[in-house]
């Protein structure tokens, strides 16, 4: 006998560590699957901002709808969006449909909004209203892909309705029987509900739990709004199969997926607390709470609303009972404190007494000190004054480094402008030597006709060489200043900017680039651009008219050209300089 117990202990300790092993292995996946919920729920308000966004989105979608059949798909699309997200807005736009049915006398778009009505009113738990927007339904007039909504929203309303009165929640056979019947093919959605309904009436977890997964990585892939609630299903057929770890990590993903598409069904989150108050995690249990409180303000469901009071009330009453066992901690603490004051009071007696030899040498100690302070304060005054005068000295450097650079930009600026001009006159001078040799040939081979058409006004050599001109300026400009145009830009309204072509300007900006420069006289503008004087008028006061700043007058509108490019201690550098 006694050989036999020493043969089996062994066995039973094994077996024991590895069951704690395997316990604590769980249980470091739940964390995990726990803490991910954390994370997500506390990005609530980010996923809320995405959601919010996505449906301004097809909002913005609704001013480009040219009829009423076009308003009313797009106000479907937001329908489907707010469905999951805020039920109050989703009404708004229903009935907006429902508004332009009834004008177009469309009896399927009339039982399509009226049976919209009833879902919302279902999911908030309005079961009166639910049960009067469905009857205003008629089955025949629906079309073909919103039969199955209608017999899924009879089931769920059958459901809600024996839940609020406690009674028997056996399935109706044949309801089931006409939603499957009326399932659309590749709808992924209807075919989910199709298979859950499925296993309620024949009572079978495992046909969820075989089919749904390969539906629910679709919906994920889509990032669908009502992922969330399909995850749950799931979750709740791991639950009767007896899989607790299944059912635990499918209920944390339908709880993750639901924040993140901020879906409005709290059931799957209101589940996991009532587990973390089983587990006593009544802090996360807490905070999932304000969560779900926070959410019925956006989202009051009138059903869930009991069920919701009676977790807060457990999580209160757990709370009250930690509460208790830490009073009774702090009374165990406080006597053991109570006992080190005394010890404190008494070790204090002793140090008061070791402290007046202590505060003797720290007399003496104090007036070395002071010495030592004035000493250190007159050196630091004389450092103090030698880094002033070195502050001064880097001052004076970098000012005169800064007239440097300007005296070496306003240099290179002359000499460019110096080459082109040099340039564009000799240029100019050839041609119009080469101009008269032409005339002088023409004329002494007697062709006086010819010689005439050349120098009468439509002879286009000299509007040739005006744009020639302009072309010089433009490219020798640019380079001595190539963000002349965005600069400009910045003084003008966004929808009244310039758009620059190249290496070439336009008129009014080869005006306002000699202002640039230096020359302000309209007429003399006009004569280097050989244009008219109001023609440069006209420009100068259209551009002053487009400035973002309106009451800008016309010598501030110029300092502020003169002003682009340069620093604003600096003085402009103009062609009058040359």
């Amino acid at each position: 006998m006694r050989g036999t117990l020493f043969k089996v202990t062994p066995v039973l300790f094994l077996l024991f560590i590895l069951l704690s092993v395997n316990a604590s292995a769980q249980n470091k996946k739940l964390s995990k699957q726990l803490h991910q919920v954390d994370q997500t729920i506390a990005h609530a308000h980010d996923y809320m901002q995405q959601v919010e966004t996505e449906i301004q989105s097809l909002r913005q979608q609704i001013t480009k709808a040219c009829n009423d059949e076009e308003l009313y798909a797009f106000n479907n699309q937001i329908i489907d969006r707010y469905t999951f997200f805020i039920n109050d807005s989703t009404l708004h736009y229903i009935d907006q449909n429902l508004t332009i049915a009834e004008h177009n006398h469309r009896k399927d778009m009339i039982s399509e909004c009226h049976l919209k009505k009833a879902e919302v009113y279902i999911q908030i738990g309005m079961l009166d209203k639910a049960i009067e927007e469905t009857e205003m339904v008629v089955l025949d007039d629906l079309p073909v892909d919103q039969k199955f909504h209608y017999y899924s929203n009879k089931l769920f309303l059958s459901v809600r309705q024996n839940r609020l009165s406690e009674n028997d929640l056996a399935v109706d056979q044949q309801l089931v029987n006409d939603l499957i019947a009326n399932v659309q093919p590749g709808n992924d959605f209807d075919e989910v509900w199709a298979v859950f309904w499925r296993s309620q009436l024949m009572d079978s977890p495992d046909i969820v739990i075989n089919e749904l997964p390969e539906y629910i990585d679709k919906l994920l892939a889509n990032n669908a709004p009502m992922a969330g609630r399909i995850i749950f299903l799931l979750a709740g057929a791991y639950r009767l199969s007896g899989s607790q770890d299944m059912y635990l990590k499918t209920l944390c993903q339908s709880v993750q997926q639901s924040v993140k598409t901020m879906d409005c069904d709290v059931t799957a989150i209101l589940e996991l607390i009532s587990y973390l108050i089983e587990q006593d995690d009544n802090q996360r249990a807490y905070r999932y709470m304000e969560y779900v409180v926070e959410g019925q303000t956006l989202n009051p469901d009138y059903i869930r609303s009991a069920q919701i009071n009676q977790i807060m009330r457990q999580v209160f009453n757990s709370t009250q009972q930690i509460s208790k066992k830490q009073l009774e901690r702090i009374n165990n603490y406080m006597h053991w404190l109570m006992a080190a004051v005394v010890g404190l009071v008494i070790l204090a007696i002793i140090i008061c007494l070791s402290m007046r030899n202590v505060l003797k040498q720290r007399k003496d100690i104090q007036r070395t000190n002071e010495q030592l302070s004035q000493n250190i304060k007159q050196l630091h005054q004389t450092q103090q004054s030698l880094m002033d005068s070195n502050t001064q000295l880097l001052q004076a450097t970098w000012q005169v480094q800064q007239v440097n650079k300007d005296l070496q930009q306003a240099n290179y600026i002359k000499e460019v402008y110096i080459g082109s001009l040099f340039s564009t006159c000799s240029n100019f001078i050839n041609k119009l030597d080469a101009f008269r040799s032409d005339i002088n040939r023409k004329i002494k081979a007697g062709k006086m006709s010819e010689a005439s058409q050349l120098v009468s006004p439509e002879n286009s050599f000299m509007k040739d060489e005006i744009v020639e001109l302009n072309q010089n300026f433009d490219e020798t400009f640019l380079s001595i200043y190539p963000s002349f145009v965005d600069d400009f830009n910045t003084l003008l309204r966004p929808e009244e900017r310039i758009e620059q072509k190249g290496m070439n300007l336009n008129t009014d900006l080869r005006i306002y680039a000699l202002i640039w420069l230096g020359i302000e006289s309209s007429s003399k503008i006009a004569s280097l651009l050989h244009v008219s004087n109001q023609t440069v008028y006209n420009a100068r006061t259209r551009m002053r008219t487009h400035a973002i700043d309106e009451t800008v007058n016309a010598t501030e509108f110029v300092m502020r050209v003169q002003g682009l490019g340069r620093k604003k201690d600096s003085t402009p550098t103009t062609l009058n300089d040359f």
